[in-house]
């Protein structure tokens, strides 16, 4: 991840350069001291940043607006990309995507009354759940159970969501 994050950042340090060097002969300058100030401020103020983190923020405000005012709106495609291609966004979704083939994988070892014991137990661990992302975590493996129960056996699946499916039980209870 570390080869990936210098890459997106001399890629993305490239590619803004230009706009950003027009943009900052064609803005006024008071407009970009002014959203260097005020952006740095409400970082200052929000974040309790650093005199550093602040300084740092107050630059990339300039260079946003240098760029904003060179490109105009299509600058704030270039920022959307830019942030959806953030080493942070990507480590996240590979960290996810892993989470659930790693859950799939380990699904397709258990045998039938495994899983179900694992479906039922699974509503009582979500009761003792305190927060909210502890009880995502538990549904979005509840419905990893589910989704895995319906491959095996879909017309007995539906058979039991017919009857009443209670959250602890299955149809051998």
């Amino acid at each position: 991840m570390e080869i990936y994050r210098w890459g997106w950042a001399v890629g993305w340090l490239a590619v803004g350069a230009v706009p950003v060097f027009f943009g900052l002969l064609v803005a006024p300058p008071v407009a970009l001291v002014c959203a260097a100030v005020l952006i740095a401020a409400c970082r200052a103020v929000i974040a309790g940043s650093t005199a550093a983190q602040c300084v740092g923020t107050g630059l990339a405000a300039v260079a946003g607006a240098a760029m904003l005012g060179w490109l105009g709106p299509a600058a704030l495609g270039v920022a959307a990309l830019v942030g959806a291609t953030s080493p942070a966004v990507v480590a996240a979704l590979l960290r996810a995507y892993r989470r659930d083939r790693a859950a799939e994988a380990d699904l397709r070892t258990f045998d039938d009354a495994r899983l179900w014991a694992a479906w039922s137990e699974s509503c009582l661990v979500l009761r003792r759940a305190h927060t909210p992302a502890e009880q995502l975590e538990i549904v979005n493996v509840r419905q990893a159970y589910l989704d895995e129960l319906e491959t095996r056996d879909t017309a007995g699946f539906h058979s039991w969501l017919s009857s009443g499916a209670r959250p602890t039980a299955h149809p051998g209870s």
